[in-house]
Protein backbone atom coordinates (compact mmCIF):
# COMPACT_ATOMS: atom_id res chain seq x y z
CA UNK A 1 0.00 0.00 0.00
CA UNK A 2 1.19 3.42 -1.27
CA UNK A 3 0.81 6.30 0.91
CA UNK A 4 1.38 10.25 -0.20
CA UNK A 5 3.18 12.84 1.34
CA UNK A 6 -0.62 14.31 2.84
CA UNK A 7 -1.94 11.00 4.27
CA UNK A 8 1.00 10.87 6.45
CA UNK A 9 1.28 14.22 7.71
CA UNK A 10 -2.59 14.04 8.23
CA UNK A 11 -2.18 11.32 10.25
CA UNK A 12 1.02 12.21 12.71
CA UNK A 13 -0.47 16.03 13.08
CA UNK A 14 -2.85 14.64 16.15
CA UNK A 15 -0.22 12.26 17.68
CA UNK A 16 2.30 15.55 17.39
CA UNK A 17 -0.10 18.07 18.84
CA UNK A 18 -1.80 15.16 21.97
CA UNK A 19 2.13 14.78 22.52
CA UNK A 20 2.89 18.14 22.21
CA UNK A 21 0.68 18.94 24.70
CA UNK A 22 1.51 16.69 27.13
CA UNK A 23 5.25 17.47 26.83
CA UNK A 24 4.52 21.57 27.53
CA UNK A 25 3.23 20.34 30.85
CA UNK A 26 -0.09 21.78 29.59
CA UNK A 27 -2.40 20.10 32.60
CA UNK A 28 -4.58 21.32 35.34
CA UNK A 29 -4.54 21.35 38.56
CA UNK A 30 -7.10 18.92 39.35
CA UNK A 31 -5.13 16.60 36.94
CA UNK A 32 -1.46 17.38 39.21
CA UNK A 33 -3.77 16.29 42.36
CA UNK A 34 -5.20 13.40 40.72
CA UNK A 35 -1.64 12.34 39.92
CA UNK A 36 -0.66 12.95 43.47
CA UNK A 37 -3.01 10.88 45.19
CA UNK A 38 -0.67 8.15 43.96
CA UNK A 39 2.29 8.91 45.65
CA UNK A 40 3.90 7.07 47.96
CA UNK A 41 4.08 9.71 50.67
CA UNK A 42 1.29 9.66 52.45
CA UNK A 43 1.55 13.22 53.18
CA UNK A 44 1.28 14.51 49.55
CA UNK A 45 -1.95 12.28 49.04
CA UNK A 46 -3.72 13.84 52.01
CA UNK A 47 -2.54 17.06 50.64
CA UNK A 48 -3.57 16.43 46.96
CA UNK A 49 -7.48 15.20 48.58
CA UNK A 50 -7.45 18.14 50.79
CA UNK A 51 -6.58 20.67 47.69
CA UNK A 52 -9.61 18.18 45.98
CA UNK A 53 -12.22 19.14 48.81
CA UNK A 54 -11.24 22.88 48.92
CA UNK A 55 -11.91 22.98 44.89
CA UNK A 56 -15.10 21.47 45.55
CA UNK A 57 -17.39 20.56 42.05
CA UNK A 58 -14.45 21.78 40.31
CA UNK A 59 -12.57 18.84 41.46
CA UNK A 60 -14.56 16.51 39.32
CA UNK A 61 -12.45 15.09 36.79
CA UNK A 62 -10.60 13.70 40.20
CA UNK A 63 -13.50 11.26 41.21
CA UNK A 64 -12.20 8.12 39.78
CA UNK A 65 -8.61 8.77 41.49
CA UNK A 66 -10.58 10.05 44.71
CA UNK A 67 -12.94 6.53 45.11
CA UNK A 68 -9.94 4.45 44.68
CA UNK A 69 -7.83 6.49 47.71
CA UNK A 70 -11.50 6.18 49.22
CA UNK A 71 -11.39 2.07 49.36
CA UNK A 72 -7.55 1.26 49.42
CA UNK A 73 -5.48 4.01 50.92
CA UNK A 74 -3.59 2.84 54.22
CA UNK A 75 -3.66 5.93 55.56
CA UNK A 76 -7.42 6.65 57.49
CA UNK A 77 -6.42 10.81 56.96
CA UNK A 78 -5.57 10.00 53.52
CA UNK A 79 -9.56 8.27 53.12
CA UNK A 80 -11.22 11.13 55.13
CA UNK A 81 -10.45 13.94 52.70
CA UNK A 82 -10.95 11.76 50.15
CA UNK A 83 -14.28 10.69 51.29
CA UNK A 84 -14.69 14.66 52.01
CA UNK A 85 -13.50 15.80 48.86
CA UNK A 86 -16.29 13.52 47.11
CA UNK A 87 -18.93 15.05 49.27
CA UNK A 88 -18.48 18.15 48.22
CA UNK A 89 -18.89 17.46 44.46
CA UNK A 90 -22.30 17.11 44.32
CA UNK A 91 -24.06 14.45 41.58
CA UNK A 92 -21.68 15.00 39.25
CA UNK A 93 -19.72 12.82 41.18
CA UNK A 94 -22.10 9.79 41.16
CA UNK A 95 -19.58 7.37 39.35
CA UNK A 96 -17.91 7.15 43.08
CA UNK A 97 -21.11 5.76 44.23
CA UNK A 98 -19.93 1.99 44.64
CA UNK A 99 -16.48 3.22 46.65
CA UNK A 100 -18.92 5.36 48.73
CA UNK A 101 -21.30 2.45 49.55
CA UNK A 102 -17.56 0.49 50.57
CA UNK A 103 -16.77 3.20 52.73
CA UNK A 104 -19.91 3.01 54.70
CA UNK A 105 -18.25 0.25 56.33
CA UNK A 106 -15.10 1.67 57.11
CA UNK A 107 -13.48 1.89 60.76
CA UNK A 108 -13.88 5.12 61.08
CA UNK A 109 -16.77 6.92 61.96
CA UNK A 110 -15.49 10.28 60.21
CA UNK A 111 -15.72 8.39 56.72
CA UNK A 112 -18.63 6.72 57.06
CA UNK A 113 -20.32 10.20 57.83
CA UNK A 114 -19.11 11.72 54.46
CA UNK A 115 -19.91 8.77 52.74
CA UNK A 116 -23.01 8.66 53.94
CA UNK A 117 -23.59 12.69 53.23
CA UNK A 118 -22.84 12.23 49.88
CA UNK A 119 -24.71 9.44 48.98
CA UNK A 120 -27.65 11.89 49.50
CA UNK A 121 -26.39 14.27 46.97
CA UNK A 122 -26.92 11.43 43.99
CA UNK A 123 -30.62 11.20 44.44
CA UNK A 124 -31.58 7.94 42.26
CA UNK A 125 -28.25 7.69 41.15
CA UNK A 126 -27.15 6.28 45.10
CA UNK A 127 -29.40 3.33 44.20
CA UNK A 128 -26.88 0.57 43.94
CA UNK A 129 -25.65 1.88 47.34
CA UNK A 130 -29.09 0.80 49.01
CA UNK A 131 -28.46 -2.07 50.78
CA UNK A 132 -25.31 -0.60 52.61
CA UNK A 133 -27.09 2.40 53.55
CA UNK A 134 -29.77 0.26 55.16
CA UNK A 135 -27.21 -1.53 57.14
CA UNK A 136 -26.07 2.37 57.69
CA UNK A 137 -29.62 2.63 59.36
CA UNK A 138 -27.51 0.61 62.23
CA UNK A 139 -24.75 2.40 62.62
CA UNK A 140 -23.61 3.40 66.39
CA UNK A 141 -23.12 7.24 64.97
CA UNK A 142 -26.49 9.03 64.60
CA UNK A 143 -24.99 11.53 62.21
CA UNK A 144 -24.24 8.49 60.03
CA UNK A 145 -27.99 6.92 60.68
CA UNK A 146 -29.49 10.36 59.62
CA UNK A 147 -27.76 10.43 56.43
CA UNK A 148 -28.47 7.42 55.22
CA UNK A 149 -31.91 8.02 56.36
CA UNK A 150 -31.76 10.86 53.87
CA UNK A 151 -30.43 9.35 51.02
CA UNK A 152 -32.72 6.32 51.19
CA UNK A 153 -35.57 9.10 50.68
CA UNK A 154 -33.63 10.42 48.08
CA UNK A 155 -33.61 7.13 46.12
CA UNK A 156 -36.76 6.36 46.50
CA UNK A 157 -37.03 2.52 46.46
CA UNK A 158 -39.72 1.15 48.53
CA UNK A 159 -36.84 -1.99 48.94
CA UNK A 160 -35.34 0.48 51.84
CA UNK A 161 -39.26 0.61 53.94
CA UNK A 162 -38.60 -2.68 56.01
CA UNK A 163 -35.18 -1.10 57.15
CA UNK A 164 -36.76 1.80 57.59
CA UNK A 165 -39.53 0.61 59.56
CA UNK A 166 -37.30 -1.04 62.34
CA UNK A 167 -35.38 2.36 62.57
CA UNK A 168 -38.83 4.43 63.47
CA UNK A 169 -37.72 3.96 67.22
CA UNK A 170 -34.34 5.29 66.85
CA UNK A 171 -33.57 6.65 69.90
CA UNK A 172 -32.43 9.87 68.14
CA UNK A 173 -34.53 12.18 67.17
CA UNK A 174 -32.94 13.81 64.50
CA UNK A 175 -33.05 10.34 63.29
CA UNK A 176 -36.60 9.34 63.62
CA UNK A 177 -37.66 12.36 62.05
CA UNK A 178 -35.87 11.76 58.69
CA UNK A 179 -36.65 7.88 58.70
CA UNK A 180 -40.36 9.42 59.43
CA UNK A 181 -39.69 11.65 56.14
CA UNK A 182 -38.25 8.97 54.31
CA UNK A 183 -41.37 6.75 55.13
CA UNK A 184 -43.71 8.56 53.54
CA UNK A 185 -41.33 10.01 50.26
CA UNK A 186 -41.58 6.33 49.48
CA UNK A 187 -44.85 5.32 50.03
Amino acid sequence: MKSSWKTIVAACVPVLLIGGWILSGESTEVDRLAAALASEDSEVRYDAAKRLSELGPQAVPAVEALSAVLVSDPEVKVRYRAAKALSKMGVQASEAVPSLAKALSDTDAEIRYYAAKSLCEFEESAAAALPELTLALRDANPKIRYYAAKALRKIDNAAALPALEAAKADSDAKVRDAVVMAIEEIR
